[in-house]
């Protein structure tokens, strides 16, 4: 993936919906979002973002990959203008809402996981010859959407692991 590309999707996420709030506070690896829904969540060293709604992780200024954090209230649309959030979230219903926001997309395959103590919703698919995954839980009425776009190879590998940190250590504040 082209460092253009990367930014093209990041734009894609809906830049005009980019929550700068308090901005991120982040230490040893523990980043806190104080808009709300206000999280904590580890960082798992990678760089970050000024901003908090998507909050972004990257390993080397977005150029191989990259983490984005989203909280989205229902009545609210996925950044990049995707399906509203549904007043009533339960497993099924984020599972329906990620699969209507990724419909047509090349290779979708969406399935139901649990990460750590959660049951999250889980889509992978390709987009040109990218691997994309994206997250989806409920937390305290929010939708928690992850986004993992990175390279193939060895930089997916390790976005793969910081998602699944992110989600395992995500609490409300």
């Amino acid at each position: 993936m082209t460092p253009r590309r990367l930014i093209a999707a990041i734009i894609g996420l809906g830049l005009s919906s980019l929550s700068f709030g308090a901005g991120p506070q982040v230490d040893q690896g523990v980043v806190e979002l104080a808009d709300e829904p206000a999280v904590r969540f580890r960082t798992s060293g990678w760089d970050h973002s000024n901003t908090t709604n998507p909050f972004l992780l990257t390993p080397d200024r977005l150029t191989n990959a990259m983490v984005a954090v989203s909280r989205l209230a229902s009545g609210q649309p996925f950044l990049d203008g995707g399906p509203v959030i549904p007043e009533a979230l339960d497993a099924k219903t984020v599972r329906a809402v990620l699969a209507a926001r990724l419909e047509g997309k090349e290779d979708l395959r969406i399935s139901t996981e649990s990460i750590g103590d959660r049951e999250i919703a889980r889509a992978a698919y390709r987009d040109g010859g990218r691997r994309c995954v994206e997250y989806a839980f409920e937390m305290r009425g929010y939708l928690i959407h992850v986004l993992l776009l990175a390279r193939p190879g060895a930089y997916f590998a390790a976005g793969t692991v910081v998602a699944r940190k992110v989600i395992e250590t995500i609490e409300p504040i």
